[in-house]
Order: C-alpha cells, then sequence, then structure tokens
C-alpha cells in the first residue's frame, strides 16, 4: 500500500494510554461537535475520559500544517476544537492535576472570554469543576 502524502495526522498527546483502535479512531475523527460552536450558548460541561492532541497536515487546507484537539466525555460524546487558549488552560490543570496524581476524575468546563484585544471577539477557555 502506498503511503498518503497530502495528508498526515500524528498523536502528539494523550491524556492516557490509548489502544490502537482508538489511536486510528482519533486520526479520522468526523463527528465531533465542534466547542467553539457548542459554547455559543452556553458553557459546556465535560467528565472527561481522554483528551487527545493531533498534529495535521493537510496539503488541501487553507492552513496546511495545524493540530486539533480531541476531547472524549465519558459519556461518549466527542468535542473538537483548534483553540490554541483552550490548550493552554486545559494543559495548566491537566499538568497540576499529574503531579498530585488526581487525573482520574476530572471535570471542566468550556466557556467563551471576551477577548481584550479583538472587540466582540471571544476565545476559549476552561476551568476545573
Amino acid at each position: 500500500m502506498e503511503t498518503r502524502t497530502d495528508y498526515n495526522a500524528k498523536i502528539t498527546f494523550a491524556s492516557r494510554d490509548l489502544t490502537t483502535k482508538e489511536k486510528i479512531r482519533f486520526k479520522r475523527i468526523m463527528d465531533a461537535h465542534k466547542l467553539d460552536e457548542e459554547t455559543k450558548a452556553e458553557p459546556v460541561q465535560i467528565s472527561v475520559d481522554v483528551v487527545v492532541a493531533l498534529t495535521i497536515h493537510n496539503e488541501h487546507a487553507e492552513n496546511t500544517d495545524y493540530t486539533r484537539y480531541i476531547i472524549v466525555d465519558k459519556d461518549g460524546t466527542v468535542y473538537t476544537t483548534g483553540s490554541e487558549s483552550f490548550w493552554n488552560a486545559f494543559s495548566d490543570i491537566f499538568d497540576e492535576l499529574v503531579d498530585a496524581g488526581e487525573t482520574d476524575d476530572m471535570t471542566i468546563k468550556v466557556i467563551r472570554v471576551p477577548s481584550k484585544n479583538y472587540q466582540g471577539r471571544d476565545f476559549l477557555s476552561c476551568e476545573l469543576v
């Protein structure tokens, strides 16, 4: 089988060990809920099962190299975002929980925060519940 060069997705972070089937599935998630859309009406609370970061190279996209973050709720709902502000907030929370050995029962609330730099625009962030 020939290796595809126009598209490649690589898992660069997972909040827990993944099975081979999970690794394959996360590289091809097409029906995830977009956090940017889901948070327009109200914050989204997620009981985190797993969080995955994908580095993607896609020759057919406007920006050919980007990162997608996938967050799976314990109820099976899959969310996605490309928001670096979300990722920075999540990473801070996760790193502290790892240091304390308390990652088993993590619930986050994804929120929209008004931008101080761009009038009328929001960015995504999250906080521990």
